[in-house]
């Protein structure tokens, strides 16, 4: 089972390490744009060996509609080559303790557009751990708010803000 991420970033330099040991450890490609970062994120990221960095070709600063655009385009690179696409924002982390398994088991069932449940995540200190960031920041509620489409195996069409979305059965392989 192949899966690739994508994310557009900048200056996430505190985040980035977890979201990194976070996703390298399941998915096979990570692709990031990057809007001009200037504070190690660029650096962080091309250190990965699973991560692919990329300019983003938008104006610095990313305006939603040219965002929308862009998004509701790219992931199309990965038709072909991955079962799954995960796009998320740097501050976006997926969990499931079993997520591979439960993965698999989407595709013998034929799921193409598995729901996320979104949790917003409180802690009264930044994270200081080497490990995962949800080793060590464990209380959360859930929020509808971040509950958007962020895994899918069909036609994905996102709406302003990526919250909602259209959708069209379509294999990605």
């Amino acid at each position: 089972m192949r899966i690739w991420l994508y994310c557009i970033c900048r200056n996430e330099s505190k985040l980035m390490p977890y979201f990194l040991r976070h996703y390298a450890s399941w998915v096979d490609q990570l692709i990031f744009y990057d809007d001009q970062s200037t504070d190690g994120t660029r650096e962080m990221i091309a250190a990965c060996p699973k991560a692919v960095l990329r300019d983003w070709p938008g104006e610095h600063g990313i305006v939603d509609d040219q965002f929308l655009d862009f998004a509701n385009q790219q992931w199309m690179e990965a038709i072909g080559k991955s079962e799954w696409v995960i796009w998320v924002d740097a501050d976006e982390f997926l969990y499931h303790p079993n997520i591979l398994s439960l993965l698999d088991g989407y595709l013998s069932e034929g799921v193409e557009l598995p729901q996320v449940q979104g949790y917003l995540m409180i802690s009264d200190h930044f994270p200081t751990t080497t490990g995962q960031i949800y080793d060590e920041i464990r209380t959360g509620i859930p929020d509808d708010i971040w509950s958007k489409q962020a895994i899918f195996r069909g036609n994905m069409k996102w709406n302003m803000g990526r919250h909602s979305y259209d959708y069209a059965a379509i294999r990605l392989k």
